[in-house]
């Protein structure tokens, strides 16, 4: 990684005493130092790269400095609740400089003496220019995560000793977590639970841990088992689905890993839990293969990297400052940051998938397309790229074993598609993002066998990537059903292909035709047909930005409430009480819903240009 020298150091009054940490600064001095820069709450991550121990003093506004020092190799985290900066001696000469918050700064070897350099993040593509991601004002109060500790039926020892043995683990785990970024894991909870002893890969048991488990009364259940006996060659140590997911399983071997490998293993999972990602440096809790034996060594200090350190404190003071629902729910300006820290990360692993998934799991706006870069493709082409963005969001979460689910997993999938068309040539961004959501959300392969429309369905995906993809997909919903879902997104793909009144037409005969089977005709699922097709005039006209939807996208906004509207109706209840779809008994309720529809907010205000 690349780092920036800071500005030049201001000014050249000796520091007074600083290696006996009392040192005194006039209130102008504070003052001119801390002049124009921003009250945020967050942290500075600094780190010792030099060989020897540095001494130095942190400046807070209105308060005492503070002497601290770090010992080669070392790291510390400084809270930066208030405008903080830093003064120390180097080569004889007194440097001080303003700490941004969150950034990583680190002492390096310069000219046969030291300074302060800050440590660059990449900046990815769509990034180039903006104003760097701002901290959050966020009180840096202690938090407290509550932990259920289970062993499963397998485990040799008597309780007594498993019982002291796990939460002797976890006490060492989290006084590092708590030196990194203020996290306490508190065991709330013991238990037991069956797991089942013919299961042998990893994936399986977790999701059996997932399935016989219950976290509360904790927010996370951790479970310690002892079937596997450990093989040659690489294997899951642990794991868990991604970040804040409720459950992390561990196995035990007891002739195999040492107490420091063991401890290590599990703070590596649970800094998976707190938003850390795999590193390349070869110190860092985060390596991406544990159990080498490094953590036997004396001189070796267990610990996490700066950039995870940075990325989990910026999770944490999310969670402190309300209640989490999603890497792509929390605030713009933490995910940029993290997105910037996960690029740098994963160019340090670049074979590895960690830095990538919860990249895709912040699920950011797509920003600043260049289609002119983009060669000239045909309609089928930029559908592809749409379904395809759509399947590899379709593997992260599978990846992450669901972390979205219902509507939120149909948000996803709509963010990434309508990212995906962005930047796709303008003449075709819109149909192709239509289009990909009716192909790439549909699960039925019925759809596939439909006159016209199926053809164009196989040219986009052949059977193998069709099956690959529903094997992945989930259940996407809108209001909670997933029939509404692909109501709403095939009619939206077919008003692209037949155009409006064909798609309405459709949605119509299909209706007449569940009314002689057993679903019945359903107000409900008309009222998801009309819908789509309303967004996706809305798409093509330009109402609705795909910069906007990359950004956001609900079912309150795009689909009427279905209370009260009838469903299940039979033909012959159908024909009792509306004729016909002609009648206008039908035709009365038909224009009352599309009157619903009109209404929709999504529908009545045109896009506003992105805020990036």
């Amino acid at each position: 990684m690349n780092l920036r020298t800071r500005a030049e150091p201001r000014g050249r009054i000796a520091l007074r005493s600083i290696l006996s940490g009392v040192i005194v600064f006039q209130w102008l001095t504070i003052f001119l130092l801390f002049a124009g820069v921003p009250l945020r709450a967050a942290v500075v991550i600094l780190v010792n790269r030099t060989e020897k121990p540095v001494k130095f003093a942190i400046l807070r506004e209105g308060g005492s400095p503070s002497a601290l020092a770090l010992a080669a190799g070392e790291q510390k985290v400084v809270p930066a609740e208030e405008r903080i900066g830093i003064a120390f001696n180097a080569d004889k000469t007194e440097r001080r400089y303003r700490l941004p918050a969150n950034t990583i700064q680190c002492f390096v070897p310069k000219d046969g003496s030291f300074d302060l350099n800050a440590l660059e993040l990449a900046v990815p593509p769509g990034e180039e220019g903006l104003p760097p991601p701002q901290p959050r004002i966020i009180a840096r109060t202690p938090l407290k995560i509550p932990v259920k500790i289970l062993a499963d039926n397998a485990q040799p020892a008597v309780r007594k000793i498993w019982e002291k043995a796990f939460r002797e683990r976890i006490a060492k785990a989290a006084k590092i977590f708590e030196e990194h970024c203020g996290a306490v894991f508190e065991v709330v909870a013991v238990e037991m639970w069956e797991s089942d002893g013919t299961i042998t890969d990893f994936d399986q048991s977790l999701r059996e841990f997932e399935a016989k488990v219950a976290p509360a009364p904790a927010v996370l259940a951790i479970g310690f088992t002892s079937r596997y006996e450990k093989p040659d060659g690489q294997t899951h140590l642990g794991g868990t689905r991604g970040p804040l997911h409720p459950y992390l399983l561990v196995r035990e071997w007891s002739q195999h890993v040492s107490k420091n490998e063991r401890l290590e293993i599990l703070a590596h999972e649970l800094g998976h839990f707190l938003g850390a990602v795999h590193s390349g440096a070869a110190d860092s809790l985060m390596r991406p293969k544990l159990g080498d034996r490094l953590s036997n060594l004396a001189a070796f200090r267990i610990g996490f990297d700066p950039l995870n350190t940075l990325a989990m404190n910026i999770l944490a003071d999310e969670l402190r400052a309300g209640p989490y629902r999603g890497l792509h729910r929390l605030p713009l300006d933490a995910r940029r940051q993290l997105l910037r820290i996960y690029c740098t990360l994963g160019k340090e692993t670049p074979q590895d998938p960690a830095a990538p998934q919860y990249i895709a799991l912040l699920n950011l706006p797509a920003r600043k397309p260049q289609p002119t870069a983009i060669q000239k493709m045909s309609l089928a082409e930029a559908t592809k790229t749409v379904v395809r963005a759509i399947a590899g969001a379709a593997e992260i979460n599978n990846l992450a074993i669901r972390v979205y689910a219902g509507d939120d997993l149909t948000e996803f999938y709509v963010n990434r598609a309508a990212a995906a068309a962005a930047g796709l040539p303008p003449e075709l961004a819109r149909d192709a993002f239509l289009l990909g959501l009716g192909i790439g959300l549909n699960d039925a392969d019925w759809v596939r066998r439909f006159p016209t429309f199926g053809t164009v369905c196989r040219q986009i995906e052949t059977e193998d990537e069709f099956a690959a993809r529903v094997k992945r997909l989930g259940r996407p919903t809108l209001r909670k059903r997933r029939d509404l879902a692909s109501h709403f997104m095939l009619s939206a793909a077919l008003t692209v292909h037949f155009g409006p009144a064909a798609a309405e037409k459709a949605g119509l005969l299909k209706e007449l035709a569940d009314a002689q089977g057993k679903s019945g005709f359903s107000f409900a699922d008309l009222a998801a047909d009309l819908s789509g097709i309303a967004f996706a005039e809305a798409v093509r006209a330009g109402k609705t930005s795909l910069e906007r939807l990359s950004e956001a996208f609900s079912a309150a906004q795009y689909l009427p409430e279905i209370d009260g509207l009838q469903e299940n109706i039979s033909l012959k209840d159908f024909e009792k009480n509306y004729g016909s779809l002609d009648d206008e008994r039908f035709q009365r309720e038909f224009l009352k819903l599309k009157s619903r529809v009109k209404q929709l907010p999504g529908l009545q205000k045109a896009s506003a240009e992105s805020k990036w």
